[in-house]
This record gives structure tokens, sequence and C-alpha cells, in this order.
């Protein structure tokens, strides 16, 4: 580029000296000449402009792509947890939940088979956790599970929703009553001394049926009730249509130990909101994607998922329109936030890092198709799940990569 920048340089320096014929007869003649060498002069500071322009063009879009592969990973299946027949541990008959504790050991909860079963992270069965029951140290209806420092909680789904913290161990070391709790979903601690999680409410007067959904926070002692972070609220006059505000009411939430609670409020949007721990507003991300229609077959086994779990649907069916923010995760040691968008059956995401800049964009490859997925991720590896699946429950065990 420099040898083409001094060659550039000497032509223009050349054709900028006016030589003059000594055969110029007339004043008239020189100027003819002179406008002669102006135009020769024009003519070459435009190719100039042109030459550096084409060079200036190639090495940005070069740049450009060299920046896009920086920016993309791939989350990619390495391994797999569950089979169709053979050993009874590794037979599931809905997967609930699952999440990966701090020696990078795996928890599965079963709640057809009602079993909360460990593996290691290469899919090796370890021991079942605790066992359903209504002693001390048993569970009578596993809802879901979370990591718990070195250990983990255990949840259950029905009232009295109790919640049970074990250690490393699996020694049971504390118990308690969440209040003014029916039920609730995707508990999790929020931070050394709080649990956070979903609590849906449906109440019915003079014809009209009322639906809510409360973020609240919970004492890790005492289980007393400490704030409502966020609600929503929707009210219907007609059973058939009520499922679709139930549906609208869906939010994904996920709290860093560090940076506060982070929320999504809306389920077709693409807006995070940042809160800290007393509810105080911080920040909003915003995510923008083109959007894309999701297909029959995925609306089919979403409308199949959702009447397995939650029963009458009355006359609701799911939309075509792409989702929003499907699940929230962080991951604090990196400090990081995962935001899923898209749908349940071709998940993609965007991470950010805590000062709200897009790092990097990620996809998913490995998994099997016509399967809804839902996923776990956090400080101590990458999961994916089937919510929904066409032949049996599986887990998958993902590696991040860059993309080739």
């Amino acid at each position: 580029m420099i040898h083409a920048i001094l060659t550039a340089n000497y032509i223009l320096k050349c054709s900028m000296v006016l030589e003059f014929s000594n055969t110029i007869e007339s004043f008239e003649g020189a100027l003819i000449n002179m406008k002669i060498r102006t135009i020769d002069i024009s003519i070459n500071l435009i190719l100039l402009f042109c030459f550096f322009a084409v060079i200036s063009c190639t090495e940005s879009d070069t740049m450009a792509e060299e920046q896009y592969s920086q920016h993309r990973r791939i989350l990619i299946v390495t391994d797999t947890i569950g089979v169709e027949y053979g050993v009874d541990e590794e037979i599931f008959g809905n997967i609930v939940d699952v999440c990966i504790l701090s020696d990078s050991s795996i928890l599965i909860a079963d709640d057809v088979k009602q079993c909360i079963s460990q593996f290691t992270n290469n899919g090796e069965y370890m021991r079942t956790v605790l066992r359903q029951g209504s002693g001390p140290e048993e569970y009578e209806w596993v809802g879901g599970i979370s990591d718990f420092g070195d250990g983990c909680m255990i949840y259950e789904y029905y009232q009295p929703l109790s919640c049970i913290f074990l250690n490393e161990q699996f020694d049971v070391v504390n118990r308690i009553v969440l209040e003014e709790v029916y039920s609730a979903d995707n508990l999790e601690m929020m931070n050394d001394s709080a649990i956070i999680g979903r609590v849906p409410y449906i109440t019915g007067n003079e014809g009209r049926i009322n639906i809510s959904m409360n973020l609240c926070s919970w004492d890790y002692n005492t289980g007393e009730k400490q704030l409502i972070h966020f609600s929503k609220e929707f009210e219907s006059s007609n059973p058939n249509t009520a499922y679709s505000d139930f549906v609208q009411l869906e939010c994904a939430f996920a709290a860093s130990r560090e940076n506060g609670l982070y929320i999504a409020p809306e389920k077709y949007d693409h807006t995070v909101h940042r809160y800290a721990y007393d509810g105080y507003h911080i920040d909003t991300l915003y995510t923008e994607h083109e959007p894309i229609t999701r297909d029959s077959t995925e609306i089919a086994l979403e409308q199949m998922w959702r009447k397995r779990r939650d029963g009458m649907l009355g006359d609701w069916q799911p939309s075509s329109q792409p989702l929003g923010v499907i699940q929230l995760f962080i991951q604090d040691s990196k400090r990081m936030i995962w935001v899923s968008h898209g749908s349940y059956y071709e998940t993609e995401f965007d991470v950010y890092n805590f000062l709200g800049d897009l790092v990097y964009t990620c996809s998913v490859e490995g998994l099997p198709s016509d399967n809804l997925y839902y996923y776990e991720i956090s400080d101590d590896g990458y999961l994916a799940y089937t919510i929904s699946p066409k032949e049996y429950p599986r887990v998958f065990i993902m590696e991040l990569r860059a993309e080739n």
C-alpha cells in the first residue's frame, strides 16, 4: 500500500508541472495548453481518490468479516444422558429440571418417577439424591432443583411449598416453608440470604377470572416473604381464552450474586431490565432480531407440551410469532448474561457482559430435531434438556467453542 501511495504522489506531481512548448506561437495557444493540463490533473485526482476508496472498502469489509467471526460461538453437544431401554437410572419419565453443581456433576429431577439423580459431567450415573416421602429428609413432590453453594436446593410443588437445602454431601442443612405462596416455579438463590421465584395466582369472582404472576423473594432462613420485584395481571370473562393470558404472564428472569436481578417482562419482546435487589431499576438491555415465523411442527409440539403440563388450554393456540426472551442465565465468574430467544425449537443466544455490551452471539449444534428444549447455563457448564421429546427424555451435555 505504501508503494502505491508513493507512486500516486509522483504521478500527481509530474502532472502538475506545466511544460510550455518551444513552438508556442501565441498567448491563446498557451491558455489552451494550460486548460488541457488542468483537465489531466483533475482526472488524475479522481483516479487517485477511487484507488484509495477501493482499498478502504476492501479493508473495511475484511475487518467486518473478521470482527463478525470473532463474535460468534457455538454450543455443541458432546454427550447425552438418557436412554429408551436399558439401565433404569437412565430412563426418565419427564425431566422437570436440571442443575450443575460446583464440582461439575449434574442433577436431574424427574417429576414422573419422582426422583433426583446425580451424574458425572461425562454422563455416568452416581446416586439418587434424597427420596420421595413425608420424613424430615424427604420431599413430597419435587417441583424443581437449583444449585446452592457447593450443594443444592430442592423445592416442592404443592402447598405448603417447602425448600430443602443440601450441602455437598447431600445432608439436609435447612428446610423452610415459603410464606404466602401456594405454588411457585423457577425458584433459585437470589443471593446468600434470599430465594427468588415466580408465583402464579388464578382467582375467580362473579364470572371474572383474574390471572396474575408475581416475582417474589423470601428470606433463606425463615421463608418470610421479602419483596415483590415484578408483577403482571390480566382479567378475563371467558374461561376458553384465559390460558392465552396465562401464557402472556410468563417472564424470564435470572439473579446475579454480584450484579442484581435481570427480568424480561414481555414474552414477545426483546427487552431485559436490570434491578437492584431492593427493586430499584438500574438499566435496560435491548436486543433486536429479524422476525422468523415458527413452523407448524414446533407449534404442534408446544401445544402438546403445555397440555401435558398444564391440562386444560381452552381455545388457546400457540402463536407463529417468534418468541422474545425465553430464558436468562448468569455466569458470575465470567461476568456474562446469556439471553435466549427465537423459539423452544431453534434457540439462539445473545451474550452480554455486565456493562451491557454484546460480547458474542451463540447458536446450538448437535441437538436432535423435532424437540423442544430448555437450557441450563451456569459458571460450571452448559446443558440442554427436552421439554417435549419426540422419542424419550434426555439431557445433553454441551461445550462452548468458537465458530470455525
